[in-house]
């Protein structure tokens, strides 16, 4: 959505053919569109890439175009490229005729944030701002809205927030506001090189050994961690999911590799790209 929305205020003349070449959105071999066409679906080589329906029944070298590497038979359709490049062709040929679908969609999105909402554990309306959010690294009703009843049932001792438009829950990694230390007795904040989150004594007990097996087990790396107070305890899993999921340098709990898919999601936003880096030069 912000791509087109950068096409559309930026620019009356777009390269749509080069821009969907650029997005992959265009069979390598013989430059064609993927499209509703049975010879123009996306398939999936072993190595990632796609061709299209005819170029796979003609695929006789077993060499990738794209990366040159041995594909083996069978190639999978691949339904959700198909998805992405239909809806995309079709609002870029609303932004050619000059219809602007995106506006339509900001409103809708501006409306739905002036709603109330529902209370994820017993369904109670509330509103915004009187409700409480839950920022616990390991509940399943990660971040979603909670009236004041179901914080006390099912979320006692969980790290909590005034619940607030989704836009006012964006990471920040610049300076940091200063926390009184007493607040949180039972709680150490980890700083890795100014990524900063908290943690509560029972987590560390149980996953301090797989933290410590990224860094080698070497001291002067460890010392390198201070701790220090954040108010964002929630960047914790996006670590501990990228050290899993990209570097397997650590193997954890099964809750944490359920968690994974999701958290890294998150994790590829724009607001943690610095992070990301900074970590993935720690674990080299």
């Amino acid at each position: 959505r912000e791509l087109l929305k950068f096409l559309w205020m930026s620019s009356t003349t777009v390269d749509y053919g080069g821009l969907a070449n650029a997005l992959k959105l265009k069979c390598p071999k013989c430059n064609r569109l993927f499209s509703k066409d049975p010879h123009s679906h996306p398939h999936t080589l072993s190595c990632g890439h796609l061709l299209c329906t005819s170029c796979c029944g003609s695929y006789k070298t077993r060499t990738c175009p794209t990366c040159k590497s041995t594909s083996r038979e069978p190639f999978v359709k691949n339904l959700a490229i198909f998805d992405f490049q239909e809806q995309f062709m079709e609002r870029l040929e609303k932004m050619r005729k000059g219809e602007s679908a995106i506006d339509e969609e900001d409103e809708e999105i501006e409306v739905k944030e002036e709603m109330d909402v529902e209370c994820s554990e017993c369904g109670k309306e509330i509103k915004r701002g009187e409700g409480r959010a839950c920022w616990d690294t390991f509940c399943n009703k990660y971040r979603d809205p909670l009236c004041w009843k179901c914080i006390g049932k099912t979320h006692s001792g969980h790290i909590t927030a005034p619940f607030l438009p989704h836009s006012d829950h964006q990471m920040c990694f610049g300076a940091h506001k200063a926390v009184d230390h007493s607040r949180f007795p039972d709680r150490k904040i980890i700083d890795a090189g100014g990524i900063q989150f908290k943690v509560s004594a029972s987590f560390l007990a149980t996953h301090s050994p797989y933290f410590n097996k990224l860094f080698y087990g070497t001291p002067e790396k460890r010392d390198q961690l201070h701790f220090k107070m954040d108010e964002d305890p929630s960047i914790l899993g996006d670590l501990l999911d990228l050290m899993y999921t990209k570097h397997k340098k650590i193997k954890c709990c099964e809750m944490c590799q359920r968690k994974t898919e999701g958290r890294l999601q998150l994790a590829r936003t724009i607001e943690l790209l610095p992070a990301l880096k900074h970590f993935d030069s720690l674990v080299r």
